[in-house]
């Protein structure tokens, strides 16, 4: 089961996402702010983030660049009630896999969420050849 961490500063957009997103077959765990969003990303280690982008205090870019410090292979969706160009652009400049509208349309969020797991794949094959690959050259250097 996919682990993500969604984070809203609207109760009821975290409650509806979430029965949303359980009812796909999610393990979600919510937070209403951003300190409390990277303390449980550190406890939890989700390989998607969901993250409003205008919260009180820690704002989703922020939320982005720590989760990125901690792990940047980590996807991290941005949710917007905004839909500004500008925090789009930043939010991308920062690895963000994706911008969606709210009010969060289930196929939209279904597609950008597709997106994030087919990205998560791509880099652990890509991982596992590397590894290979080296192991093989370790193997031959030794010959």
């Amino acid at each position: 089961m996919d682990k993500i961490l969604l984070v809203d500063d609207e109760p009821d957009i975290l409650r509806v996402l979430s029965i949303s997103l359980k009812a796909d077959g999610y393990n979600v765990t919510t937070a209403q702010n951003g300190q409390d969003a990277l303390a449980l990303y550190r406890k939890e280690s989700p390989r998607i983030v969901l993250t409003d982008i205008k919260m009180p205090g820690m704002n989703g870019i922020e939320v982005l660049r720590e989760i990125k410090k901690i792990d940047e292979e980590t996807e991290v969706i941005i949710i917007t009630g905004h839909g500004d160009i500008e925090s789009a652009i930043e939010a991308l400049q920062y690895g963000a896999s994706d911008f969606i509208n709210k009010p969060v349309r289930d196929e939209a969020l279904s597609i950008a969420l597709k997106r994030a797991k087919t990205k998560i794949a791509i880099n652990q094959k890509l991982k596992e050849y590397t590894l290979d690959l080296e192991q093989k050259v370790a193997d031959a250097t030794r010959k």
